[in-house]
């Protein structure tokens, strides 16, 4: 999202909207180019009402933003963070963030990487990372404003909300180490950028040899940005073990336990479950529950015991307090489609 002037609009996934909520904004629907007021604050959104939207073919619901244009002008992202939410609720907060850093996420992959690229995502991050110790109600909101389209940008995006959620849920508290969980879980499929494009989107399992190729993108991804800038090790480590599993079954080295950097398995746990929760050209996304239920079975032994129980905790315990006059905001649980199938998770 690019803000042009007092009055910009950040999108709300109706799949991740709840229901039960009295919200403290005003909703909007976008008809023919025009943002039109459907709900105001003090009204209920209902689950009927959701269904009737998305019935009509409307999946995104808006959220007015009102800044000061100097402000804007001056990029003072953080800035717009600390508003009271009087001034910015906690959506459209989280609805700038994640469009802002999407923006840096699509230069870094879709672009050629460089110094003051990678400058500008760790920048992005070390706001992101401000900006969530800050404030109890970040990631309740980010998981309402999240994407789940599945293009590369949005998944390295959402990879990297959930396992900052993840890694501070499980304790990790030293900003630098959040840091670089964030940067790194940003830029793991980096190495997918010499993967051919209709590989990535194909329809149907890839073939043994097709797979072979696949199986390069993490060791592609460190050559990519080892000539690009001087990044930390653990970072470089989530690029390249984020396919690694503690019994050996990974790829593309097949390494082994403590071999493996904690920091890549919270990256392989979450990639996993955006991978599986979103949208593929091959498949409907699955329902959360069911998704955390097979990485329960799929990922026992692969990964660390304590990561599938924190997951479903952090994603489902009330570990932030009243947003939006409820003890959380919303969660992308149980409002995706599934079709129900047994297919192998491919990411």
């Amino acid at each position: 999202m690019i803000l042009n002037g007092e009055n910009d609009y950040v999108a709300l996934d109706l799949r991740s909207l709840r229901t039960d909520l009295s919200l403290t904004c005003d909703l909007y629907i976008k008809e023919e180019g025009q943002y039109v007021l459907y709900r105001e604050a003090s009204l209920p959104f209902t689950p009927a009402d959701r269904e009737r939207l998305l019935e009509s073919g409307v999946s995104n619901l808006w959220v007015r933003i009102s800044v000061d244009e100097d402000v804007l002008l001056q990029q003072h992202l953080t800035v717009l963070l600390s508003l009271p939410d009087e001034e910015m609720p906690p959506l459209a907060k989280a609805g700038l963030l994640y469009s802002s850093v999407m923006g840096i996420t699509r230069r870094a992959i879709a672009g050629s990487l460089s110094k003051e690229i990678l400058a500008d995502v760790d920048e992005m991050v070390g706001v992101t990372v401000d900006y969530l110790t800050r404030s109890q109600t970040a990631f309740p909101a980010l998981l309402c404003v999240m994407l789940h389209d599945f293009s590369v940008y949005t998944h390295s995006l959402n990879v990297a909300v959930y396992a900052l959620g993840l890694g501070k849920f499980l304790g990790v508290t030293d900003h630098q180490s959040l840091r670089h969980l964030g940067v790194g879980a940003i830029l793991h499929d980096v190495g997918k950028a010499r993967v051919p494009k209709d590989m990535l989107s194909k329809r149907g399992k890839l073939s043994p040899e097709e797979w072979a190729i696949m199986r390069q993108h993490p060791e592609w991804g460190t050559e990519i940005l080892s000539t690009a800038a001087d990044l930390e090790d653990d970072v470089l480590a989530i690029i390249a073990q984020h396919h690694e599993r503690l019994d050996g079954s990974g790829y593309p080295r097949g390494l082994t336990g403590e071999k493996i950097q904690m920091f890549a398995m919270i990256v392989a746990l979450v990639d996993a479950y955006d991978a599986m929760t979103c949208g593929r050209p091959y498949r409907k996304a699955r329902m959360p529950f069911d998704a955390l239920s097979l990485l329960k079975t799929e990922m026992h032994g692969k990964l660390d015991p304590a990561l599938v129980p924190g997951l479903v905790h952090f994603l489902g315990d009330p570990f932030a307090p009243v947003l939006l006059e409820s003890e959380r905001c919303c969660q992308h649980h149980g409002d995706v489609l599934a079709d129900g199938s047994q297919d192998q998770l491919q990411v």
